[in-house]
């Protein structure tokens, strides 16, 4: 019971958090700042090669070259996935 209420807890949080951050991110930017990387075609094409190809075919790399778990293989794809998250909004 005390259990299920932490985990709900923990993801409302989780929520509210990313939900605050995303929104504090956009408010501190203005149109302009938004608009002109997106103006540079070679640089949104190189982010988005390499956000979307090159780390995640590096993370499949590394779980090829290093003996790991399946667990590990999974996490370390995953990440390779999204490593870019963080920066995407910005480019």
């Amino acid at each position: 019971m005390l259990n299920e209420i932490i985990t709900t807890i923990a993801g409302l949080a989780l929520n509210l958090f990313v939900i605050t951050s995303m929104l504090a991110m956009g408010m501190s930017l203005t149109v302009k700042q938004i608009l002109d990387p997106l103006r540079n075609v070679r640089l949104v094409v190189l982010v988005l090669v390499g956000n979307f190809v090159l780390v995640p075919a590096l993370a499949w790399l590394l779980t090829v070259v290093l003996p790991m778990g399946q667990a590990q293989t999974t996490a370390v794809i995953l990440v390779g996935a999204c490593a870019g998250a963080p920066f995407l909004p910005k480019l």
